[in-house]
């Protein structure tokens, strides 16, 4: 990975061929959408299938105990992952990064991003290759911030982005996607009221102006941290759905113009007694190449989080 960003691009990540288990999607997402929907729009039950738990190995940095939150863009043949990580007690984190040759296994790049004070987190990693630049939006106390790069290992935090105003408390678990010309941020919203949404934000090139509610959480739930990609035909939502037991499932949702959504089901669910995500999965980062490959976040019954992968039809 020596090569300068004029040399990268921001493609899907590729790999299955480390040997993949099946695992079925199902059930409905609670979740409100806004806007009625798009009736030329229909929901397919989606197939998933897991990387076996211990596929993937991440690298934990001295210190902390959890990782969380990835963020994977392709490096001329090889991956960049931007990713949490978090102490024991999940009093500290750090936004870090690592490259891979195949997927699976990482090593640490660069010089992590560190919190203002105590936490961090929610990163989205773009790379821009015409500016020959990096950058990582993340959420540090209620807001969302972003920092940039030139080489992919010294990080220059440069302010603020979005701001909570009348009505909202902290907003958080930003996602980058630019499509069709337009760049946009998808990100998480709680109000007054301790209510959950997942908005959109778009941008002029200069500053970015809030847009748009696109899911609410239902009665007792909360929804946060969705990635959005484009399958060619329709918008594809990925996001995390945290119920009443305070267990988190991956959802997903579609649209045709990023407005009207309708959720499809249940698209990660929580694995077996000793997967890495026995008690929860949540946090995706999805990109398309044919289908969905999402990296996410499990829990385990020791109540550590780790980083896995799926691929989603």
């Amino acid at each position: 990975m020596k090569k300068l960003l004029g040399m990268l691009a921001v493609v899907s990540a590729t790999f299955c061929a480390i040997g993949c288990g099946a695992h079925g999607g199902g059930g409905e997402s609670a979740p409100q959408a806004i806007g009625g929907g798009d009736t030329e729009v229909k929901p397919v039950p989606p197939t998933t299938t897991k990387a076996p738990s211990g596929t993937l190995r991440v690298p934990v940095p001295a210190g902390y105990t959890h990782l969380l939150s990835p963020s994977v863009a392709q490096l001329d043949g090889g991956y960049v992952m931007a990713y949490v990580a978090a102490t024991a007690q999940l009093d500290k984190s750090v936004i870090v990064f690592a490259d891979s040759k195949d997927g699976a296994t990482w090593a640490s790049l660069g010089t992590p991003i560190p919190a203002a004070m105590n936490l961090i987190g929610g990163p989205s990693l773009s790379i821009h290759v015409q500016q020959k630049m990096a950058t990582v939006y993340y959420h540090e106390k209620g807001v969302i911030g972003i920092a940039s790069s030139t080489d992919l290992k010294t990080w220059t935090k440069k302010g603020a982005v979005l701001v909570p105003a009348v009505g909202d408390v902290e907003f958080g678990h930003p996602n980058f996607l630019e499509t069709k010309g337009a760049q946009y941020l998808f990100y998480t919203a709680k109000d007054t009221n301790n209510l959950f949404s997942i908005r959109q934000a778009v941008t002029d090139g200069v500053n970015w102006k809030k847009v748009d509610v696109l899911l609410k959480a239902g009665a007792g739930e909360r929804i946060f941290d969705s990635s959005v990609v484009y399958d060619g035909n329709l918008f594809r939502m990925y996001y995390t759905v945290r119920d009443a037991n305070n267990t988190e499932r991956v959802f997903t949702a579609i649209s045709s113009d990023l407005k009207m959504w309708k959720q499809v089901g249940e698209a990660i669910g929580i694995g077996g007694s000793g997967d890495f995500d026995a008690l929860g999965a949540s946090r995706p980062s999805a990109r398309w190449d044919g289908l969905a490959k999402i990296y996410y976040t499990g829990l385990n019954t020791n109540q550590v989080f780790s980083i896995g992968y799926a691929e989603i039809k």
